[in-house]
């Protein structure tokens, strides 16, 4: 009877640093020295909570927005209401306008999370795409505090 000498394949790894992409069991990234050299495992691991944090993020804004909406509409009952309402609608349109923007971030971490969990890698233009979402929302966010609240 012959004998089969199965050997298991070396494991995809990725460095969250210089991106590098190589098999194999090594601890640290060969190119940049970084000592952290993620499994795709572990990246379908981080996918899995990335995921799970933008559905919270978009959960909780839509419910949010859901609230508001439903009390604004209950104060144009009211003619004193109705009249503060529209005097502030540039300020109720931009703070919507932040709901949606972080509902978008939210499900921008879901695409990412759910590329992380498929590919068992990361890829860099979604992650910059969610960094713009970051950061425009923040401006956003400022702009809001700032001039209108």
């Amino acid at each position: 009877m012959q004998e089969i000498n199965i050997q298991p394949q070396p494991e995809f790894r990725q460095c969250f640093k210089c991106n590098y992409e190589g098999q194999g069991s090594q601890i640290g990234c060969p190119k940049c020295g970084k000592k952290t050299f993620f499994t795709s495992s572990s990246i379908r691991k981080r996918g899995i909570v990335t995921v799970l944090c933008g559905l919270f993020i978009a959960g909780l804004m839509a419910g949010i927005s859901v609230v508001v909406g439903t009390l604004l509409l209950g104060q144009m009952k009211d003619a004193a209401g109705s009249k503060r309402i529209l005097d502030d609608q540039f300020a109720l349109i931009a703070i919507f306008g932040l709901f949606g923007l972080l509902i978008a971030l939210g499900f921008s971490f879901v695409v990412i999370g759910g590329w992380m969990i498929a590919f068992g890698k990361r890829n860099r233009i979604l992650l910059w795409i969610m960094l713009a979402f970051v950061f425009v929302t923040i401006f956003v966010a400022s702009f809001i505090t700032t001039f209108l609240i």
